[in-house]
């Protein structure tokens, strides 16, 4: 006759600092009824606790610790399969290399990312020049981060572990990345006539080049500077300018050029000379006021325009060719522009 059969596939997954999971296939003829232990020695129990399922989560293990699990199938009250064993180690796992992912800014921010480990609590990050793992780390429940600013044309060591609570950590996952030459960034205030551009000083970087420009297409050169600003004088209102910076690092690589587009505060009148369509449009005045006013050389009007949205077109068609007058004055603003009709 045939006797009580043992459980078959017996596998320990899931396996953290603390708990693990027993999982097995039953046997042909299964009552359903079985007996499990998880202990430190690979000899099987003399009895197990009882479990009508396929498979157990044991909790409240110790980290670190070399553990058996032990299962069998219980046919009758005294008809029991042999014990069918499988070794686990508990241990806090570390998030995978494959995983571990930098992305880096043309800025210099650093985006770093990595796989959520199974019964971690939590992570620790690093970021060093030097290779040796850190004794510790800064903590963070997530599994991203966000450095603000790195150097450029600097090695630089990610490490990232887990947490397991109890003091439990993984090892670390260490991946080596090479920075870049980052670009500045760039900001620019315009008052009355003239632009100021600021920007950050970047790590690495030995000077910086910067040109002034009235189309949006990078330049080839521009001016060097040591310093992190500069002013311009002189500039035509209505007009749209760009500020374009970049940065020459210490090993002579050239970082892309950042460019701000801004226009100084006034009528933005085209194309002039003009045949039909005249478009104005009004910078550097929130929630214009006034309408625009259109007149000849003896001052006599020819036209005025409502803004909508800061901005308004006039057909000149039926004009004199002749040269003529475009302002705006709202009490507190007052811009004018001369055009010619065609």
């Amino acid at each position: 006759p045939q006797g009580c059969i043992a459980v078959r596939a017996l596998q320990a997954i899931n396996v953290t600092s603390s708990q693990a999971t027993l999982t097995w296939a039953p046997p042909p003829g299964s009552g359903g009824n079985y007996e499990y232990a998880i202990t430190t020695s690979a000899t099987p129990p003399v009895a197990g606790t009882p479990a009508t399922a396929t498979s157990i989560t044991q909790t409240g293990l110790n980290n670190n610790v070399a553990y058996y699990g032990h299962v069998r199938s219980v046919c009758t009250a005294l008809s029991q399969s042999q014990w069918t064993t499988v070794p686990f180690m508990t241990t806090c796992t570390a998030p995978l290399l494959s995983a571990l992912t930098i992305n880096i800014s043309a800025t210099g921010s650093a985006a770093i990312s990595w796989n959520k480990v199974f019964g971690a609590q939590g992570y620790e990050y690093a970021v060093s020049v030097s290779s040796a793992t850190p004794a510790a780390g800064t903590a963070t429940a997530d599994t991203f981060v966000t450095i603000p600013a790195v150097s450029s044309i600097t090695g630089y060591y990610v490490h990232v572990r887990s947490t397991c609570g109890g003091g439990a950590f993984s090892g670390w996952t260490t991946k080596f990345i090479t920075t870049e030459c980052f670009m500045p960034v760039v900001q620019v205030v315009t008052i009355a006539g003239h632009a100021t551009a600021t920007w950050n000083r970047v790590g690495g970087a030995a000077k910086y080049e910067y040109a002034l420009t009235n189309y949006a297409a990078k330049p080839v050169s521009g001016t060097y500077t040591t310093d992190t600003a500069y002013v311009a004088d002189g500039l035509k209102q209505g007009t749209p300018q760009y500020m374009h910076v970049r940065s020459i690092c210490t090993n002579g690589a050239v970082s892309e050029w950042q460019t701000v587009p801004f226009t100084i505060a006034g009528l933005q009148v085209y194309p002039n000379p003009v045949k039909d369509e005249l478009y104005i449009r009004l910078h550097g005045v929130v929630n214009a006021a006034a309408t625009i006013t259109i007149a000849d050389m003896t001052g006599r009007v020819i036209a005025r325009a409502r803004l909508t949205g800061n901005s308004t077109t006039v057909n000149t068609g039926s004009w004199s060719p002749g040269i003529y007058l475009v302002w705006y004055d709202d009490g507190k603003n007052r811009y004018t522009v001369r055009i010619v009709k065609q």
